[in-house]
């Protein structure tokens, strides 16, 4: 699912996107857990010992808070030269993951850059921030911010009207 909305008031600038997410191996792995521990709890409730019901009626509530964790997407907002970046869970609760201040923005790659990976791989103080569903056959791009102590490198899913936001503004940091 794709959404997204531009526009030019003054100086005021605004853009919004939202790109479909991947849920992390880590909430695989807990779902995946709890579903095993809620059909041990089933097998002991059934042929063991029945007052274990509870754990059996927790469980099933646990598989399904945690099945609809993993429909995740991601929303970009562009307002003046900062990015809001937030995940959404089940269309239904929104995170703020970071607000990327203007003043931070260091420069805007292409993510399958060499130069990203390699930054990835010797720089030990960059975090890498991936937001996007990880499709190999989509273009990705890498924001490098520097948050003071924190330096980051964003992986954003850009289209061509969010692009063009960011080249009004960032002309000379963009290496596209």
């Amino acid at each position: 699912m794709e959404m997204q909305s531009g526009f030019h008031v003054g100086e005021q600038q605004y853009c919004e996107r939202a790109v479909k997410g991947r849920p992390t191996n880590s909430q695989y792995f807990v779902l995946a857990i709890a579903m095993m521990i809620t059909l041990v709890g089933v097998y002991l409730t059934l042929f063991l010992y029945p007052l274990l019901f509870p754990i059996v009626i927790a469980g099933g509530v646990v598989i399904f808070y945690l099945a609809k964790r993993l429909k995740v997407e991601f929303e970009y907002i562009y307002i003046s030269g900062d990015i809001e970046v937030a995940k959404i869970f089940a269309k239904e609760k929104r995170k703020v993951l970071s607000t990327i201040k203007a003043e931070e923005i260091q420069s805007i790659r292409k993510a399958n850059d060499p130069v990203v990976a390699n930054d990835l791989k010797i720089k030990a103080d960059l975090n890498k921030v991936d937001c996007t569903e990880g499709d190999p056959e989509v273009e990705y791009y890498a924001v490098y911010a520097d948050h003071g102590k924190k330096k980051c490198v964003y992986i954003l899913d850009l289209d061509e009207k969010f692009l063009s936001f960011l080249k009004s503004r960032f002309k000379n940091k963009m290496s596209i």
